[in-house]
């Protein structure tokens, strides 16, 4: 779902399936999910999340469409990186941090 409004900032909402035992493995999901056509356009994504593996997976799941993806270990270093980079285009923010959340 998007929330967006010219001139102001947009909201994506989206759900990931969890695995049970009548959806597909992790292995056909992210086929899935690479399968979609890289942006058009180089975008820089930055990725906030503590958990080192969890950050491996969301850069794995979107190499392949056209992105730099950037990390912050925490919500206080996702800010900083966002005042300092005018580039980055997107944050996905674990909901769950450290400090800022």
């Amino acid at each position: 779902m998007l929330d967006s409004e010219p001139g102001k900032e947009s909201i994506f909402y989206f759900r990931l399936p969890s695995k049970t035992e009548n959806q597909s493995s992790f292995s056909e999901l992210q086929n899935t999910i690479t399968r979609r056509q890289p942006f058009p356009k180089l975008k820089t994504i930055l990725v906030a999340e503590d958990d080192i593996n969890n950050f491996k997976l969301i850069s794995n799941i979107l190499k392949g469409l056209n992105v730099v993806v950037k990390h912050a270990f925490n919500g206080e270093e996702a800010v900083e990186k966002c005042k300092s980079n005018k580039d980055i285009d997107l944050v996905l923010m674990d909901s769950r941090m450290p400090d800022t959340d």
